[in-house]
This record gives C-alpha cells, sequence and structure tokens, in this order.
C-alpha cells in the first residue's frame, strides 16, 4: 500500500502536466474531420477495436461529447466547425438525431447536448422555445424526462428513461439559464439516489457521475466513485471520469493517466455508449476530450 509521501512524489509536475495537455489537444484536432465532426466507431465483434472497418456511424454524438469535455481548449478555428457541423444537423423541428439512417426518432440526448454547446460556443443560435422544447420530453406530471421524441412504443416506454440522459438534459437548461424547477430537480434527485450501475444507454456508472456533476448534482458522485472503485482496473475513459468527479484529488489516478496517453497525443478508445442490441460506441476522440478535461482540472 502507498504510503503518503509516494502519492506526493506521484502527483503531476507542472511540465508534465502541460507537455500533456498540449500534446492532446494538438492529437484531438488531428481527429477532426474536414466538416468539423470527430469519428464515432463501433466496437469491431472479433478484436473488440474501434476503429474502421464496420458500418459507418454518424459523428454528432462524439462531436456532441468533446465539445462539452474540451470544446475550450480548442482552437478558434477547430471549435468553430465543430459546432458548425451541429448546428447544421437540427431538424426542421428543432431536435437532433443521434442517427437518422437507424431509423430511429430524434432524441432528448443529442437535442439537449447540441443545445448546451450551442449555449456555450454559439448562443446566439439559442432560440426563446428552445428551453420549452427541450421540457416537452418530460413525463407529466413527475417526471422524469423522456429518452425518445415518440409517444409510440417502443420508444415510450418507461425503461428506456435514463439517468444520464436526464442529466444533460439539466446541464443543458442550466446552460440556457431556464434551471430545473422543483419538480424536476426532486424527480431527478431520487433517480440518482438510486443509481447503482451503469445507465440504460452509458457503459460506465461512473457516467453517472461525471453527468451529475455537470449538472450540479455533488451530493451524488461519492457513490460512483465507490462502484466503480470495486473494478479490477479502470480504462482510461473510466480514470478522467473519476478524476472529474474527484476534483483531481487522486495523485495515483492523474499518475497512470498520463502514463496512458499514446505517444501521438491520444488515449485509447474505450466503451462510452450502446443500445438494445447494439455493440458499444467509442473513439479516440472521445477519450482524449475527457481525459484533457480531467488534466486542465489539474492545473
Amino acid at each position: 500500500m502507498l504510503d503518503q509521501w509516494e502519492i506526493l512524489l506521484m502527483a503531476p509536475t507542472s511540465a508534465r502536466l502541460q507537455s500533456s495537455l498540449v500534446k492532446g489537444r494538438r492529437a484531438l484536432e488531428s481527429l477532426q474531420s474536414r466538416d468539423g465532426s470527430f469519428a464515432f466507431f463501433q466496437q469491431q465483434p472479433i478484436d473488440h477495436a474501434f476503429m474502421p472497418g464496420g458500418p459507418p456511424t454518424d459523428p454528432l454524438f462524439a462531436t456532441l461529447t468533446v465539445l462539452l469535455a474540451a470544446g475550450d481548449q480548442l482552437s478558434k478555428p477547430s471549435l468553430e466547425r465543430a459546432v458548425m457541423s451541429i448546428a447544421i444537423r437540427r431538424g426542421a423541428d428543432g431536435h437532433w438525431n443521434y442517427d437518422p439512417a437507424l431509423g430511429i426518432p430524434s432524441d432528448s440526448d443529442d437535442t439537449a447536448c447540441a443545445l448546451a454547446v450551442l449555449a456555450r460556443f454559439s448562443p446566439e443560435q439559442i432560440r426563446v422555445s428552445d428551453a420549452k422544447m427541450l421540457r416537452s420530453y418530460w413525463r407529466s406530471p413527475a417526471g422524469p424526462f423522456r429518452t425518445w421524441n415518440s409517444q409510440e412504443l417502443p420508444w415510450d416506454r418507461s425503461d428506456r428513461d435514463d439517468v444520464v440522459v436526464n442529466c444533460n438534459v439539466a446541464y443543458a437548461l442550466k446552460c440556457m439559464g431556464a434551471p430545473l424547477n422543483r419538480a424536476e430537480r426532486c424527480c431527478l434527485e431520487s433517480m440518482l439516489s438510486m443509481a447503482d450501475q451503469r445507465s440504460r444507454y452509458y457503459c460506465s456508472v461512473l457516467t453517472v457521475g461525471y453527468a451529475a456533476r455537470r449538472a450540479g448534482f455533488d451530493p451524488y458522485l461519492s457513490k460512483c466513485v465507490r462502484l466503480a472503485s470495486s473494478a479490477l482496473s479502470l480504462n482510461s475513459l473510466e480514470m478522467a471520469q473519476s478524476l472529474l468527479i474527484a476534483g483531481g484529488q487522486d495523485a495515483s489516478l492523474s499518475d497512470a493517466l498520463l502514463t496512458g496517453q499514446a505517444s501521438d497525443g491520444t488515449w485509447p478508445a474505450a466503451p462510452w455508449c450502446d443500445g438494445e442490441g447494439f455493440r458499444p460506441w467509442g473513439s479516440r476522440a472521445i477519450t482524449t476530450a475527457l481525459c484533457l478535461e480531467a488534466l486542465q482540472q489539474l492545473k
């Protein structure tokens, strides 16, 4: 077991941290496509790699995730192109869709994340009606927010509700200056109090804590870290989320995250989200963005 002095020695030096951030930012921008988006890959069935080779995957959700995590660390031209790639994906009804090629309805998660991106980086594109539109996903009278923009089965079933999605809706409303009302907040607090495993669509319980922290629900974070700590090992994506949840107060985890950075400045792809009957999606861009977010917190 490490003693206090060994842990202090493992804390990242300023020079090492800065070097990692510079390399990581450069690498993240190198992963950006010409249209401003960041690629998304489905895990392959044989070698479990997240690389091209399977069916094409829409890059929207990967781009949203990257910008919410590390948009403020991108250069201005890179950020502007990424935001534009999101803005042009808004549907005629005002919502966003994870991947139209899958034949699925638009959803509150992509819509919330897109609105949060616009509110943060291009607020002039937020419409007066956007907060009301996002609240149209609310299951009256007691909630929570539905995942799918459909009142038909199976999309409208309550087992499709997701605590991370609800946290992302809460975050978007906060970014737009329309924070949760009392009923909405009580509902989400109840969902978080019962969250003891991964959510419906996100692959790690740590993502519950990551989304809750971003939405301003700090009391539930320690439970997520405790649940994840029982695992034998964390991948880089989970390490980053754990650091963000803990406020960076883990020198050994910080050291492991820095050590895990590849020579090209990226961190390896890991499962981020999935769906019923689908293999997980992930990308180096998503992992790298969250690692940069976690390391930026250490400065």
